[in-house]
Formats: C-alpha cells, structure tokens, sequence
C-alpha cells in the first residue's frame, strides 16, 4: 500500500495517526513529477516520496480558471482524490495486489 511508504507519518494501521491529508499531497509529488515517476510508483509502492509534499497543486486549476473567466470554478471530478475514497486500495484484497 503507498500510504504506508510516505515516512513520517506513513499508514500503520487504523490505531495510529494518520494524516489523510499528508497522503494526498504526497500523491500531487507523484503526479507533479510526470508520468515515469507515476508509473514506477504504481509499480512499486516503496518509491512514494518520504516527507514530500506539494499541496498547492491542488490549487492550480481553480485558481487559472478563475482568472481567465472570472467565474467560479464548480468542477466535481468523476473520482475523488480524497484519501479512502478508493474502496478496492484499501481493503485487503487492494493491499495484497500491491505486495503489502
């Protein structure tokens, strides 16, 4: 499971503190440095970022499409980014898959 391959505050089960936010900008690391990085991290959960983050990605699209229309960004993506929101990665079957 990449949760638990993040560092200081990895996944170590549901008894100790987890911060479900570090995760997320754990995986903006991830997806900020492109495609070979995203695909040799899905491969191999070990190689997620430790004590890395880059929360304000998050931020780059409302924020640009804001200026540029001077409206209000509403988009609702089709999968949430939210930590647990994938059922099938955090269940048992979803950490064998990925060799923890």
């Amino acid at each position: 499971m990449h949760a638990m391959h993040i560092g200081t505050f990895e996944y170590k089960g549901e008894e100790s503190f987890f911060s479900e936010d570090n995760f997320l900008y754990a995986r903006c690391v991830v997806v900020a440095n492109g495609q070979d990085f995203f695909r040799c991290v899905l491969v191999d959960p070990r190689a997620m970022p430790k004590h890395l983050e880059f929360e304000s990605v998050l931020t780059i699209a409302p924020t640009a499409y804001e200026r540029m229309t001077a409206q209000s960004y509403s988009h609702v993506p089709r999968v949430s980014m939210e930590t647990f929101s994938n059922l099938q990665g955090w269940s048992e079957q979803g950490r064998n898959q990925t060799g923890d």
